[in-house]
């Protein structure tokens, strides 16, 4: 695994690639595209809001407890140390277990680097424009007005990414309730294999149905409670995000895991379409131009489909209202 391949150098040279992502934030995904929806904008308008009134906030506590310009230099660079060392502690986690990223699966291990990385930006920020302008308020001022400008467009792009993850889960709604609709119930071992197309996404983020083959097995066999279930999938066309690289976090960019398939009795087999785009599903009847497979015995996919006995609870999270 990762962690047993790491050592003193790699920690270092992640630790310098970790400060890339710290600035990366504030520019990815979404290079070129600022759309928002009604509902986004009164959700931008509150946050406005809010930050003008910490900058109201933080310019009335300086104005009270001014700071002369050598006391604000040591003060900034006392604060930046202090932010670095944070810093350093809550990036260890991802440190350890993953090469630096800011990929949306893993936002929640860089949560603990957040406060240092924050305290470093602002300290660098107020030491930048206190060695630009001899006027300590203007410094306060411009630094203040800097970290609003950053809060407001931290805020758009998680919008935005919230909104394309809001995009993808309404697809896989459909899809599980097309699946459902399509094949109730499943008999015991059956093989699922899912031909999945229209997901080329070109720009922006987007989940895809499944990233990875562990997420695809635990999801079927809660679905349709029962353990004896297995599933592949393969993706026609895919496009992944450019952050990670196949180098790294590989289990979560799998495309095609039909080879579980291989050695499976084609009896055992349900092999389906989906197309995302049209969000039509359907039964292959011929594996032979699909699916490659070492055995000869027919291919009888209904004789694995069955009729639901009882609700499955599981089932309601999933599909759509």
């Amino acid at each position: 695994s990762y962690l047993h391949t790491i050592n003193i150098q790699t920690i270092i040279q992640n630790y310098a690639r970790g400060m890339w992502t710290i600035f990366a934030g504030f520019s990815f995904p979404f290079h070129r595209q600022i759309g928002l929806s009604t509902k986004n904008t009164a959700i931008l308008i509150v946050v406005l809001l809010f930050l003008l009134s910490s900058y109201r906030l933080a310019y009335d506590l300086y104005k009270q407890h001014p700071i002369k310009k050598q006391e604000q230099l040591r003060s900034n660079c006392r604060t930046f140390v202090i932010g670095l060392l944070l810093w350093v502690a809550g990036y260890f986690p991802i440190i350890l277990n993953f090469p630096p990223n800011i990929y949306g699966h893993l936002s929640r291990v860089n949560i603990f680097s957040i406060p240092g990385a924050s305290i470093m930006i602002f300290a660098a920020i107020n030491a930048f424009f206190s060695s630009i302008f001899g006027h300590h308020e203007l410094s306060i001022k411009s630094t203040i007005i800097t970290g609003v400008v950053l809060s407001l467009i931290g805020s758009i792009i998680q919008i935005q990414v919230q909104d394309s993850y809001n995009a993808s889960w309404t697809d896989t709604k459909l899809f599980y309730s097309n699946l459902f609709t399509l094949v109730p119930n499943v008999k015991d071992d059956t093989h699922l294999v899912l031909l999945l197309s229209g997901y080329e996404i070109e720009e922006g983020i987007y989940r895809p149905l499944y990233s990875s083959s562990w997420e695809a097995k635990c999801a079927i066999r809660t679905l349709y409670d029962n353990d004896s279930l297995s599933i592949s999938y393969r993706y026609e066309r895919r496009k992944t995000p450019d952050y990670p690289s196949s180098i790294s976090l590989a289990s979560t960019l799998e495309t095609d895991t039909t080879e579980q398939a291989f050695n499976r009795d084609p009896q055992s087999l349900l092999v389906l379409q989906y197309d995302n785009n049209s969000k039509t599903l359907s039964i292959i009847h011929d594996i032979q131009n699909t699916l490659v497979t070492n055995s000869n015995t027919s291919y009888t996919p209904e004789n694995n489909i069955t009729s639901l006995l009882a609700p499955i609870p599981a089932r309601e999270l999933v599909t759509s209202p």
